[in-house]
């Protein structure tokens, strides 16, 4: 080694064993709360009605995208005044245009809700179970 080059990144043993641990950390921690997720769904599914089934599953798709549509129409709005520029014949806060977006959105949505929660109401869920 050349001892005129000088020294970066110098970190203790543990520091780089936390560091590139860090990765499948948060992976396991994502696969976990998935698992979480259809460990709940399918205990509600086990002893509920088709109707408490579709409207859960419906339920949490849109609670979702409500949240994603309220954190997208925030930042469309604040983005908008940066755009000004290239808005050809309407405001850069057209009411219209946010309303028209937000219902197509939301309908688009509960739809994509509806299709898979349909389909998990007319399946035997202890039938999957025995399966799996």
């Amino acid at each position: 080694m050349d001892p005129e080059l000088p020294v970066t990144e110098v970190a203790t043993i543990d520091e780089l064993i936390a560091d590139s641990l860090e990765t499948p950390r948060y992976l396991s921690l994502l696969v976990g709360a998935f698992a979480l997720a259809a460990l709940l769904l399918s205990v509600s599914a086990l002893g509920g009605a088709p109707s408490r089934v579709l409207k859960l599953v419906v339920g949490q798709g849109m609670r979702t995208v409500g949240l994603g549509l309220a954190l997208g129409l925030g930042a469309a709005w604040m983005l908008t005044r940066y755009l000004t520029s290239l808005l050809f014949e309407i405001q850069a806060t057209d009411a219209g245009t946010f309303v028209a977006v937000s219902t197509l959105m939301l309908a688009v949505a509960l739809i994509a809700c509806l299709i898979p929660a349909r389909r998990a109401t007319g399946i035997d869920p202890a039938a999957i179970l025995r399966d799996e």
